[in-house]
């Protein structure tokens, strides 16, 4: 289950440090409900859509060979003469 934390608020069993407001804990069902019902003005409900993002699409890959072949009308690179 995933909290937001809506008030800052120290639960040494969840984290060492204060939870921020705006910081998101994973915590099991049951540790989730117990939150919410002691302290229910500290912690919403994430919704299970927030934590999934849609990455863009990636760009076209690099070619393998950035090399590539000189054309017919210029000259070989130096080095590579036959």
């Amino acid at each position: 289950m995933k909290l937001k934390i809506t008030d800052q608020i120290h639960v040494s069993w969840v984290q060492a440090d204060s939870l921020r407001p705006g910081d998101e804990i994973t915590v099991t069902p049951e540790q989730g409900e117990a939150l919410l019902k002691a302290h229910p003005d500290k912690f919403l409900k994430a919704s299970a859509a927030a934590g999934d993002h849609v990455h863009a699409a990636k760009a076209d890959a690099a070619p393998l060979n950035k090399m590539e072949a000189a054309p017919a009308n210029k000259a070989a690179p130096k080095g590579k003469a036959k």
